[in-house]
């Protein structure tokens, strides 16, 4: 589960002033990078996915005049090592693992940014660390429950809108796998073949991809690509890097995502201290807004902003996910805190 942004709302591209590799657990060294002002208001960028990985644009989000930016690959994604290696990789992992950077880059208390499984992995690390915490900003809320999961692979949940794409989707798996797509992608994408394992990923990501915006946006980027293609040449998709991604995120998803069931709300009371701002598409076909709308009741004293034409992409978004983040600073600067 991932969201894009609107390059018209980015700001500037800049270089880290720092980049380095942390070692965890196992096998595993996560790649992080620090842009931006490194006296400003520390922020923890988490990625979707889960597998998918950060790009040098996510630094863009930020103002880099008000926040030092901390982006880093969870376990197996992007640029952290071994690549799509799926062993002590489960959230209680990568919420050590962000614990671990903090205080590895000696910041007492930052920010978090996530969006889609970021938001997810920023509430549990939360849970976990509510003194860590000054603030959150969170697009695209999935909460990581059941019911949650099966709307966007099962039928009778997102195949309602996409019944094509969704049927071309199940032809990725033999038919005896079709009834439960979680296991039967998770079993495709680690299969010996790679060949498969590289189609059926394709076939998963694919499915998703249709998903993720409104379909007018949708269009208008397409006609955009297709009007600059001639002057621009087109990168072909890393296959390799689809398949980690596939991987990791099929994963998660047979695994229900190691939450157990109810966690988020269950313990959003010791949330209630911390400023959160959540950016939400009214038509968000991933990750309903019904998330947003439960985790709010829960926290009202949170900040939730319902986009009017967004799905779950955050070019829909990106706007209120730029006021979100100002916002933030600017009441953490009145609070003293940078």
């Amino acid at each position: 589960m991932v969201a894009n942004e609107n390059s018209s709302l980015l700001f500037p591209e800049i270089e880290p002033f720092d980049t380095g590799f942390l070692s965890v657990s196992g096998d595993h060294k996560i790649y992080y990078e620090q842009s931006g002002n490194p006296e400003g208001i520390p922020i923890v960028f988490l990625h979707g996915g889960p597998g998918s990985g950060t790009k040098p644009k996510h630094r863009q989000l930020f103002d880099p005049a008000l926040y030092r930016i901390i982006l880093f690959d969870q376990r197996g994604a992007g640029q952290s090592t071994p690549p799509g290696h799926i062993q002590q990789n489960e959230t209680r992992f990568l919420i050590n693992d962000i614990e671990a950077l903090r205080q590895n880059l000696n910041i007492e208390k930052w920010t978090v940014y996530g969006s889609s499984w970021g938001t997810t992995l920023g509430l549990c690390y939360a849970i976990a660390y509510p003194n860590r915490v000054l603030g959150m900003v969170l697009a695209g809320i999935f909460l990581a429950e059941k019911k949650g999961i099966q709307w966007l692979k099962h039928a009778g949940g997102a195949q309602r809108f996409f019944p094509m794409e969704f049927k071309e989707m199940l032809k990725a798996l033999p038919k005896n796998e079709r009834t439960d797509p979680e296991m039967g992608f998770y079993h495709a994408v680690t299969d010996a073949r790679a060949d498969k394992a590289a189609q059926s990923a394709m076939a998963m990501l694919k499915w998703e991809g249709a998903l993720c915006g409104m379909e007018e946006n949708l269009l208008a980027e397409k006609e955009a690509r297709e009007k600059s293609a001639e002057d621009t040449p087109q990168e072909k998709p890393d296959e390799t890097a689809l398949l980690n991604f596939a991987r990791i995120q099929t994963h998660y998803d047979a695994h229900h995502f190691f939450i157990n069931e109810g966690h988020i709300l269950s313990h959003a009371a010791s949330l209630q201290n911390i400023p959160i701002f959540m950016v939400h598409g009214r038509y968000d076909l991933v990750c309903p807004l019904n998330n947003a709308w439960k985790l709010h009741q829960k926290l009202p004293q949170s900040h939730l902003t319902i986009v009017p034409k967004a799905g779950h992409s955050g070019t829909e978004m990106a706007a209120e996910i730029k006021t979100a983040l100002a916002t933030l600073a600017t009441q953490l600067k009145e609070k003293g805190h940078a």
